[in-house]
């Protein structure tokens, strides 16, 4: 005999959307469908192509129109949890910084 709690209608597996840095802005559909996602900003282990480490790998993900306007969208109006970085990385806290010099808040982070 399965009790309710046991039911998966009422525990269902939420699978969310993976993605790198670099595939934030093609990503954007997962947003917009409020569905979980991660966004792993500096990369997948078992993607070596998605792997942020250097300042010129930064530069190049920071120089993506795309990628900067994915990110102030999503910090500008989702509640975020970082791992493995804090708000004051470059990755990240450039964006909140940009934010608040157009005036628009980034919540509470």
């Amino acid at each position: 005999m399965t009790s309710e709690c046991e039911s998966p209608e009422v525990f269902p597996t939420i699978v969310p959307n993976e993605f790198s840095g670099g595939q934030v802005s093609e990503m954007l559909h997962s947003y917009s469908q409020r569905k979980t996602f991660i966004g792993n900003l500096h990369g997948i282990l078992e993607n070596e192509d998605s792997w942020v480490l250097t300042n010129s790998d930064l530069h190049r993900l920071l120089s993506d129109e795309g990628y900067k306007k994915a990110i102030q969208i999503i910090l500008g109006s989702s509640t975020i949890l970082f791992i493995g970085i804090s708000v004051d990385d470059i990755a990240v806290g450039g964006h909140l910084e940009a934010l608040a010099e157009a005036g628009l808040s980034s919540g509470h982070h």
